[in-house]
C-alpha cells in the first residue's frame, strides 16, 4: 500500500519493536500536528494502528501519543 511520508513516519513510530521511536521522529510527528493537512494524515493513521493492534500492544500507540503535540490532535 502507498502511504504518504507522514503516514509512513507514524507507522514507523508505532511499530512492534520493543524500543521506542527516536526522539527526532517523535518530535517531527508532534510538530506536524500543527499543520491541518498533516494532522489529517496523522490522526487517521493512528486510529488505523489502534484498530490493527491487540489490547496487549497498547504501548506502540501510546508512544506516539505521549510526545507533546497540538491540542487539536488530542481533542
Amino acid at each position: 500500500m502507498n502511504y504518504t511520508e507522514m503516514e509512513s513516519k507514524v507507522r514507523e513510530a508505532t511499530n512492534n519493536e520493543p524500543w521506542g521511536a527516536s526522539s527526532s521522529l517523535m518530535q517531527e510527528i508532534a510538530n506536524a500536528t500543527h499543520s491541518y493537512q498533516l494532522l489529517n494524515e496523522i490522526m487517521p493513521m493512528i486510529y488505523k494502528r489502534f484498530t490493527e493492534k491487540s489490547a496487549e500492544e497498547w504501548r506502540q500507540i501510546y508512544k506516539v501519543l505521549s510526545k507533546d503535540s497540538s491540542s487539536r490532535g488530542l481533542d
